[in-house]
């Protein structure tokens, strides 16, 4: 099956993968695009509704011109000769011709009266059929006017959260570097790399290759999964010195209680705000 494609709605938000779920702004444009759908698709079959009826209406109108200048026909013999409505000529709409397309159109423009339109259609096409065109003429203008002032709004959302929608860290940004500089985390970091000549060792490159499928997909271990695997060459790193490890701040004391006053302060305060667990705030203090 190469031609139609089902997707049950919320199977998307359904996948092991990080990456596939929505954030805000992808929302915002997946809901802008399906606005954008549906006013597309009532313009549609407005349209083709509107292309269906035109002729008929037309043909009506042909039908109607010639039955008033029908020569020797006055007002009392008309009505003599004439049938249902005082018509001479009788019409009929075939059902066939209005599918269901064309029946949701109508329906929709008419609201709780839309059965009664479509019934008054089969009843009487010379006086519904006119007035249904009038009608869908009107309101495609509508349609089509609105259109116009909703590309505009669409237009600026789409500039606003595009960019933004392609981050697809964004939902999980915050609980991975809040658990990624951790003071256990870091710790434990340094003391695996100590003992394994400051390459990671077995246990933690397996922890975060799992990660890195959880987050990136199974094609992980295809496209990057084999650069986990090198050892890192530490033996001609050079030595740190001012020229190439600089700080980005740096801060002159005439005393050094001053300066212990403050780490004090920075302490107290990476403490009480920071993503520090009970245990290693006892053993600070």
């Amino acid at each position: 099956n190469d031609v139609w494609v089902s997707l049950p709605v919320g199977s998307e938000e359904s996948y092991t993968f990080r990456h596939m779920r929505k954030n805000q702004y992808e929302e915002m444009l997946f809901r802008t695009e399906d606005e954008r759908f549906e006013i597309d698709m009532v313009i549609d079959s407005n349209a083709a509704t509107l292309r269906r009826l035109e002729p008929i209406a037309e043909e009506i109108e042909v039908l109607s011109q010639k039955e008033m200048s029908t020569p020797g026909l006055d007002k009392e013999s008309a009505f003599v000769k004439a049938g249902l409505a005082g018509k001479t000529f009788q019409y009929s709409l075939d059902n066939r011709i209005l599918n269901t397309i064309h029946k949701n159109s109508i329906s929709r423009l008419y609201g709780d009266a839309g059965p009664e339109m479509l019934s008054l259609l089969s009843k009487n096409p010379a006086v519904a059929v006119p007035i249904v065109v009038k009608r869908l003429r009107q309101k495609d203008h509508e349609f089509r006017a609105a259109r116009e002032v909703l590309n505009r709004r669409w237009r600026e959302i789409a500039l606003v959260n595009y960019y933004k929608s392609l981050d697809h860290r964004s939902l999980t940004w915050r609980t991975t570097d809040k658990r990624a500089t951790s003071t256990r985390t870091l710790i434990a970091e340094i003391k695996d790399r100590a003992a394994n000549a400051g390459n990671e060792g077995e246990a933690a490159m397996s922890v975060r290759r799992e990660k890195a499928k959880e987050e990136f997909g199974s094609f992980y271990e295809v496209t990057k999964g084999r650069y986990l695997n090198k050892k890192m060459d530490l033996t001609n790193l050079p030595r740190p010195s001012g020229t190439l490890f600089t700080p980005h701040l740096s801060l002159m004391y005439e005393n050094d209680s001053w300066a212990q006053r403050d780490a004090y302060r920075i302490l107290a305060f990476a403490l009480e705000r920071g993503s520090i667990s009970p245990g290693d705030k006892e053993r600070c203090y």
